[in-house]
């Protein structure tokens, strides 16, 4: 499910992607299941409850479909000829849960994308937690996800106990955005990077759709020869241009944030010397 809200310029276009499926897995119970609860949960593994009693280690995992957003941004830019600017993700902070199972307390933590998508939500709760089997998601299952995949950091967050709607700015790499671009899901790993941290947040099963998890997707078309990424294609873009002309993996290292689709000047889907004709163009301007 997609909102796509109004473009902040000519050249951009928002849109928000409500979850697909979430869960919680926790350390302290790793073969069961927590899909079905109203909340997520990112805690340390000193985590303590509202009464002092130790919670552990809670991680959370979402899973957003892409399939419509890259539809829209393709109809607006062309197939391929958009790159995302700005993505955040939206939740809505619980900093004093009533239920007694979930930890509470500031700290920081991170929010990594997940190259695998290979799990399903389940429907075990707090009070009812379920076996996991299968592709229904725990902390053991999630382990192995982290373990035989690849994992890209996003950012690194402090919070505070505070209720309410809570924005994180995302970092976006040519790994996230390859994925994002194929349409099909995204996963983003939740994890606590200080001990004492305990920050719960409500999940696409709670009541209210205006508080369940959200990415907001802002794309702009491609501008062919900017190669740094600055925002301008001129003589700093040489060099880039070069490095992804002959070495594409050398250029994803050096400008991650980047696509190597910038230096296609030709549009012809693929990065030769044929482009090399519409760089020293573009360079030269109109």
């Amino acid at each position: 499910m997609v909102i796509i809200a109004a473009a902040q310029t000519r050249a951009d276009q928002t849109i928000n992607i409500v979850a697909s499926g979430d869960s919680f897995v926790r350390q302290l119970d790793p073969s069961s299941n927590f899909g079905g609860a109203g909340n997520l949960c990112v805690a340390g593994a000193n985590s303590v409850n509202g009464l002092g009693n130790l919670r552990g280690r809670f991680d959370s995992a979402i899973k957003f479909s892409t399939a419509a957003a890259v539809g829209a941004f393709n109809a607006s830019f062309g197939a391929g000829g958009w790159t995302i600017t700005s993505l955040q993700l939206q939740v809505y902070q619980v900093a004093a849960p009533e239920n007694t199972f979930f930890p509470r307390g500031g700290g920081q933590f991170s929010i990594a994308w997940l190259s695998s998508d290979n799990w399903s939500e389940g429907t075990g709760t707090p009070n009812s937690p379920q076996p996991g089997s299968g592709n229904i998601i725990t902390w053991t299952l999630l382990q192995s996800l982290v373990t035989g995949g690849v994992e890209h950091g996003m950012g690194v967050f402090t919070i505070a106990q505070a209720d309410g709607a809570q924005t994180f700015s995302l970092g976006v790499d040519s790994w996230f955005l390859g994925d994002f671009a194929a349409g099909g899901d995204v996963t983003l790993h939740v994890l606590p990077q200080t001990d004492m941290l305990g920050f719960t947040f409500h999940s696409r099963d709670f009541s209210d759709p205006t508080e369940q998890p959200l990415l907001s997707v802002t794309a702009a078309a491609i501008l062919y020869g900017d190669l740094n990424c600055d925002g301008v294609a001129n003589t700093s873009d040489v060099g880039p241009f070069v490095l992804a002309l002959v070495d594409p993996s050398g250029y994803a290292a050096a400008f991650p944030n980047c696509s190597v689709i910038r230096a296609d000047m030709n549009r012809d889907g693929i990065i030769d010397g044929r482009d090399v004709q519409g760089f020293a163009a573009a360079m030269i301007g109109p």
